[in-house]
């Protein structure tokens, strides 16, 4: 499970489907590039702990 939410991709779209939008941006492998590059990940995963704490979850 660890491996499924590393690149952040899917706690972003878990975040939106709370309050929509509450990560505007997110990275997301494509067909031409599969796999996130270690920024893109780190971003995301940023994205999603910012996006938490404006909607009070605590640390």
């Amino acid at each position: 499970i660890s491996y499924a939410l590393s690149d952040g991709v899917v706690l972003c779209h878990f975040i939106n489907q709370i309050r929509p939008r509450a990560v505007q941006s997110i990275h997301v492998p494509s067909q031409a590039v599969p796999r996130l590059s270690l920024a893109k990940c780190r971003r995301n995963v940023e994205n999603f702990i910012e996006a938490s704490r404006r909607l009070g979850v605590p640390e």
